[in-house]
């Protein structure tokens, strides 16, 4: 093989890494996108999942205020005189 020959298998060897370069580079970019994509539902998700506890601690709270409200109404009745009603 001549030197000239060499220098064209080498020129195309050369081309082909720059095309395998160009390839990697794009599947690079897509992984990037996919990243951002997931870093995006992540973020939606804890935004949905704070909401979830701040859903939850309501109603423990508005569990608490019936609590409260039939243990009075429970010691009221027990507090509260029986009427017998007479015809």
């Amino acid at each position: 093989m001549t030197s000239i020959h060499a220098w064209e298998h080498m020129a195309e060897a050369g081309e082909e890494a720059v095309e395998a370069g160009e390839v990697a580079v794009e599947a690079g970019e897509v992984a990037v996108e996919a990243g951002v994509v997931a870093v995006e539902a992540g973020v939606a998700g804890v935004v949905a999942g704070e909401v979830a506890v701040e859903a939850g601690e309501e109603g423990v709270e508005a569990g608490e205020v019936a609590v409260e409200a039939g243990e009075e109404a429970a010691g009221e009745e027990a507090d509260g005189e029986m009427v017998e009603e007479t015809d």
